[in-house]
């Protein structure tokens, strides 16, 4: 059954600039740099980009907006 275990390549953290986001974003950069990460925040008053400087650029990306943005959605 280990064969067949979820492993993806690309995953969307929402809200991954807050405090809980942004933790899990960098324990999936430290744990397994061969998943990318497209970070989808808001930045209202709970979101910082500051909480994810620093992670590799190739690794993770920021797209600033709103999850209810199905355009967006459909984009990345």
């Amino acid at each position: 059954m280990a064969g067949d275990a979820f492993e993806p390549r690309d995953i969307i953290v929402t809200g991954g600039c807050g405090f809980i986001g942004s933790n899990f974003v960098r324990w999936v950069a430290a744990n397994h740099p061969e998943v990318h990460v497209t970070v989808l925040d808001k930045l209202t008053y709970a979101g910082n980009p500051e909480n994810i400087a620093g992670l590799p650029g190739s690794q993770v990306e920021l797209v600033v907006g709103d999850i209810c943005d199905a355009d967006l959605l459909d984009r990345i």
